[in-house]
C-alpha cells in the first residue's frame, strides 16, 4: 500500500472512509443552510419591527445573524469538500460547535426570559439538534480529512471513474444553493415589476404577497434547475477521458 492510500485509510479515516463517509456530515451541512435560509426569509422583516418588544427583536436579531453565519460557513464547508481540501475536517468540527453554542445559547435565552412560553417542540427540536451535532461530530473526527479516499492503483487512460455519492451530493448541493440564490435574486424583483404591470392591489398587502410567490416559485425552479445541471455535470466529467 502506497503512502497516499496509507494516510487516506489510516487510524484518522478509518473503515468509515469506505462507507457513507463525508455524506452525512455534509447532509447535515446542506439541512442546516436551507433551514437557515428559510429562517432569514421569514425573521428579516420582523428583526427590526419598533413594535416588537425588545427581547423578541433581540432574539430575532441574534438568530438572524447565526443563520447568515450558517449560510456562508456552510458554504465554505460545501467549498472544501468540493475541493477535497484537508481544512475540510477542520472547518466542519468548529461549525458544528458553533452551531451547539448557539444552540445552547439559544435555549439558556429562551429559559431565562419569563415572556417566552416553553413547549415541547421548542425543548425537543433544539435537543435532537445538540444530539445530531454531537454524534456528527464524533463520526467526522474518525474521517479522513479528504471526503474521498486517494486511489491506491492507477486507472487506465480510457477509463473514467464514477462519482461517488458524496460528490454527487456536494456538486448537488452547490448547485442547487447557487440556483435558489439566482432564481431569488431574478425572481422577488420580478415579482415586483409584474405585480405593478398586472395592477395587482395592495389591499392587505396582496401585491406584496404576489411578488413573494413569484419570487419563491423561481427560486425553486433555480434550486430545481441548479442541481439537474450539477448533477449532469457530474456525469459529463466522469465520463470525459483523462488527458
Amino acid at each position: 500500500m502506497d503512502a497516499a492510500s496509507s494516510g487516506a485509510m489510516g487510524p484518522s479515516g478509518g473503515d468509515l472512509g469506505k462507507g457513507w463517509g463525508w455524506t452525512p456530515p455534509l447532509a447535515w451541512v446542506a439541512l442546516t443552510m436551507l433551514l437557515a435560509a428559510s429562517g432569514v426569509y421569514s425573521t428579516l422583516p420582523h428583526a427590526w419591527n419598533p413594535s416588537l418588544p425588545a427581547f423578541l427583536t433581540t432574539y430575532l436579531q441574534a438568530s438572524l445573524g447565526v443563520s447568515v453565519v450558517n449560510i456562508l460557513w456552510g458554504g465554505w464547508i460545501l467549498a472544501a469538500a468540493h475541493s477535497r481540501s484537508r481544512a475540510l475536517r477542520r472547518g466542519f468540527l468548529a461549525w458544528q460547535s458553533f452551531n451547539i453554542v448557539a444552540v445552547a445559547a439559544s435555549v439558556g435565552y429562551t429559559g431565562f426570559v419569563a415572556e417566552f412560553v416553553t413547549t415541547a417542540s421548542s425543548v425537543f427540536l433544539p435537543l435532537m439538534e445538540f444530539a445530531v451535532g454531537i454524534a456528527l461530530i464524533v463520526y467526522a473526527r474518525r474521517l479522513p480529512d479528504a471526503p474521498a479516499p486517494a486511489v491506491p492503483a492507477p486507472v487506465p487512460a480510457t477509463a473514467g471513474r464514477k462519482p461517488s455519492a458524496a460528490l454527487y451530493l456536494v456538486n448537488g448541493v452547490i448547485g442547487g444553493i447557487v440556483g435558489a440564490i439566482l432564481g431569488g435574486v431574478a425572481g422577488f424583483p420580478f415579482g415586483a415589476l409584474l405585480a405593478d404591470v398586472l395592477d395587482i392591489s395592495c389591499f392587505e398587502g396582496g401585491c406584496g404577497y404576489f411578488a413573494a410567490a413569484i419570487g419563491l416559485l423561481l427560486i425553486l425552479v433555480g434550486l430545481v434547475a441548479g442541481i439537474v445541471v450539477a448533477v449532469m455535470r457530474t456525469r459529463r466529467a466522469a465520463r470525459r477521458p483523462p488527458a
